[in-house]
C-alpha cells in the first residue's frame, strides 16, 4: 500500500498545484534509490456489478471564469445491493496497478505508465446503500488529504414536471429538486428501473441520465450504458484515509483552498505565492 500512496501523492501534487506533468526522470528521483516492486492494495468487495453507466461531468471550478469548464468521465456501477460513482479513468489505473503488481513491476516503470492516465482524475467515490441505509463518500480536500465520511441515505424530494427528451436512445421525463444549496433539473428514464443516478442523486422512478444545476455550474450527462461483465465487482479501497463527517470535510476543503500553504508544507511542497485556489463546491450549504 505504501508504494501506491507515494505514487498517487506524486500525481495529486502535480494536479493540485497545476505543475507540469512529471517526466519519468522526475518520478524515478521521487522513488527510493533501490527501486522497489509494487505491493498489492487491499480491496474490499461490496457487491456484484450489474449495470455500468458512464457520465461526462462538467463543472466550473472558478466562478470568476465561467467560460472555463472542467470535464471528467465518471462511472456509475449499479450492483444488486449498492452502487458506486467514481472516476472512470481512475478505475482504469486501479486495474493497471493490479496488473503491474502481478508482473512484479518496479515503482518507476509503473509510474511512467499510469501517470498519463491518472493525471487530472478525481478522488471522488460515492457509495449508495453502503453500509445499509447509509451513503459513504471518499473525496480529496486539496492538499489536506483524502477523507472518508458516512451520512444518512437521504432520498431526494423531486417534483415531476411536464417535459420529454431522448438521451442515449432512451425516452426521458423531467423533474426538479433543491438539494444542499442548489436547484437541479434532471431527466430520468423509467425504462431503466433503478432509482439511482450520478453523484448523490437518487429517488426518481427510473435511472437519471442528465442533471444540471440552475447556475449551469455542474452538469452530469450520460454518454454510455452497458451491462457489466461476468464477475465484475464493486469494491472500496479505504485504507489510510482520514475518517470524518460531511460537515467537517467541507470545512477542511474550504480551508485548504483559502489557505493552502500550511497543507503544501505538510506534504513537502513549495508554498503557493499570492494565489487563491478556485473553490466552487457542489454542496453550497
Amino acid at each position: 500500500m505504501k508504494n501506491k500512496i507515494l505514487l498517487l501523492l506524486c500525481f495529486a501534487l502535480c494536479y493540485a498545484l497545476c505543475l507540469p506533468v512529471f517526466s519519468q526522470v522526475n518520478i524515478v528521483s521521487m522513488s527510493s534509490a533501490d527501486d522497489q516492486t509494487l505491493s498489492p492494495v487491499k480491496k474490499t468487495i461490496l457487491d456484484n456489478c450489474v449495470v455500468k453507466v458512464q457520465y461526462r461531468m462538467e463543472y466550473i471550478k472558478n466562478t470568476n471564469n465561467p467560460n472555463k469548464k472542467n470535464n471528467n468521465f465518471m462511472l456509475l456501477q449499479i450492483g444488486e445491493k449498492t452502487s458506486k460513482f467514481s472516476d472512470y479513468f481512475r478505475l482504469k489505473t486501479d486495474s493497471m496497478y493490479d496488473d503491474f503488481v502481478n508482473k512484479k513491476m518496479e515503482f518507476s516503470e509503473a509510474s511512467s505508465k499510469i501517470m498519463p492516465i491518472f493525471t487530472g482524475t478525481l478522488a471522488l467515490n460515492v457509495f449508495k446503500n453502503y453500509p445499509t441505509g447509509k451513503m459513504t463518500v471518499i473525496d480529496r480536500a486539496f492538499l489536506a488529504g483524502t477523507f472518508k465520511y458516512t451520512e444518512d441515505m437521504v432520498k431526494m424530494k423531486w417534483k415531476l414536471i411536464q417535459g420529454k427528451a431522448t438521451i442515449c436512445g432512451y425516452q426521458c421525463q423531467q423533474a426538479t429538486t433543491t438539494f444542499r444549496g442548489r436547484e437541479y433539473t434532471a431527466w430520468y428514464t423509467p425504462k431503466i428501473a433503478y432509482s439511482d443516478g450520478p453523484w448523490k442523486f437518487n429517488g426518481l422512478p427510473g435511472l437519471i441520465l442528465l442533471v444540471t444545476d440552475s447556475k449551469n455550474e455542474y452538469k452530469f450527462e450520460c454518454v454510455a450504458i452497458e451491462k457489466a461483465g461476468d464477475n465484475e465487482k464493486i469494491y472500496i479501497i479505504d485504507d489510510d484515509l482520514f475518517t470524518t463527517t460531511r460537515e467537517r470535510f467541507n470545512i477542511t476543503a474550504k480551508n485548504a483552498t483559502d489557505n493552502p500553504n500550511p497543507y503544501a508544507e505538510s506534504v513537502g511542497a513549495k508554498a503557493i505565492p499570492n494565489r487563491k485556489i478556485p473553490y466552487n463546491p457542489i454542496e453550497l450549504e
